[in-house]
């Protein structure tokens, strides 16, 4: 009797991710997976017998800094994301998805469970919560859409110096168990036992969870039909692109439309989902310029005045006050630079012409479209001036055109 093998995990570019099929079942695993991944962090530190190492440092940052411990888990996933350009690392989906929903399953679950009294109940929430932790990290790696960004930092270093991923996993968490420790951070046995036991869970659960990519559909069951594997994966893919133009030497790093392709007499058409290759480092900048706009807009001697005036607000004179506006900025900007540079280069592709040009008209309609209508319809509910709709609108706009501009002139890939 042939025994059954489970499904294994595949080594895909984030392309290829997207590509993979079964996306609403993957979908719904990552999210899940995250959900519950964001709910055991918050448990273990609710149990107060220690967190994971990466946790102690989360719970020692939220000691010393006015942000919850889900908005510390969102800035320093993007931190470390940041460390991956050097690296060469791209990220996938689900790293993305790994950066914004952990801190607020984190923040959420926080909010919903109080502080766990008595010893007894204390080590029972921190076995369940390795349960879950296990449960939600095998869901998560098992829909294939790429590592968290703390993760890939192992791998890219391990990729770039050859070092062995043992010794990179172990330089890197414990520097951040004793950073988090000298920040406030708790150390106990529930950091004895994640690190004992979360490898044992998360590899117990995997074998239910990782989807196949090989069953219907997908070029990985040409085995089950006496195909070589190499009959199906090599190379690149010929596409052509809706607009009638060939793809498959552009250089931007996406592909939409109709491939056909054939393996022995039989033809197979798939649709692939459009992917643009985005510029990590015209984002970044373009990120960087909303905050340079919004210092110089909003200055005293600029609009500042008028602003607070119109808006009835005025300056706390702690500015402490203005870090986590600041932060929450930051962060909103990136996904906006990083969505703008996404559809200009869709757009790029559709229309063609200039990349400059493509950038700046995707940008002004996306700002009248979306920016500009939801301040006038959200202001107009809530009774504010329009002299301040207006002000703020106009900021925006500013802001959307000098983020044109970077991306623009940076380019694609």
């Amino acid at each position: 009797m042939a025994q059954t093998s489970h499904p294994k995990l595949l080594p895909l570019t984030p392309l290829q991710q997207l590509r993979a099929g079964r996306l609403p079942l993957r979908l719904v695993n990552l999210f899940v997976g995250l959900t519950l991944f964001g709910a055991a962090m918050a448990i273990f530190i609710r149990a107060e017998l220690g967190q994971a190492p990466w946790d102690v440092l989360h719970y020692g940052l939220s000691t010393r800094m006015p942000l919850s411990i889900g908005t510390i888990i969102i800035l320093l996933g993007f931190v470390v994301l940041l460390l991956w350009i050097p690296l060469k690392q791209w990220p996938g989906l689900g790293t993305i998805a790994n950066v914004l929903w952990l801190g607020i399953a984190a923040d959420i679950t926080l909010w919903l469970v109080p502080p766990i009294e008595g010893l007894p109940w204390q080590i029972a929430a921190v076995g369940a919560a390795l349960v879950i932790n296990g449960i939600g990290g095998a869901l998560y790696i098992g829909a294939q859409f790429g590592p968290g960004p703390r993760d890939g930092l192992m791998t890219g270093i391990h990729l770039r110096t050859g070092l062995s991923m043992r010794l990179i996993r172990t330089v890197i968490e414990v520097s951040v168990l004793a950073i988090g420790w000298l920040l406030g951070g708790v150390v106990g046995l529930g950091t004895v036992a994640y690190a004992l036991l979360i490898g044992p869970s998360t590899q117990f659960f995997l074998r239910f969870t990782v989807v196949d990519l090989g069953r219907p559909g997908r070029p990985a069951s040409s085995s089950a039909r006496g195909e070589s594997p190499a009959s199906t994966t090599t190379g690149p893919l010929p596409v052509t692109s809706p607009c009638g133009r060939a793809a498959s030497n552009s250089r931007h790093a996406f592909t939409c439309g109709v491939h056909s392709s054939h393996s022995g007499h039989s033809s197979r058409i798939e649709e692939y989902a459009m992917v643009p290759d985005i510029n990590i480092w015209a984002v970044i900048v373009a990120t960087l310029s909303t905050m340079v706009v919004g210092s110089i807009w909003y200055t005293p001697k600029v609009f500042g005045n008028l602003w607070m005036r119109l808006a009835k607000v005025s300056p706390s004179g702690d500015s402490k006050d203005a870090i986590r506006p600041i932060l929450i900025t930051l962060v909103v900007s990136f996904v906006s630079a990083w969505v703008l540079a996404g559809s200009a280069a869709i757009a790029h592709e559709f229309y063609g012409g200039a990349f400059l040009t493509s950038v700046f008209v995707t940008g002004v309609i996306l700002w009248a479209g979306f920016t500009a209508a939801r301040f006038v319809t959200h202001d107009a509910f809530e009774g504010r001036p329009a002299g301040l709709t207006l002000l703020n609108i106009a900021h925006e706009l500013v802001t959307v055109l000098v983020m044109c501009l970077v991306i623009g002139l940076f380019g694609v890939g």
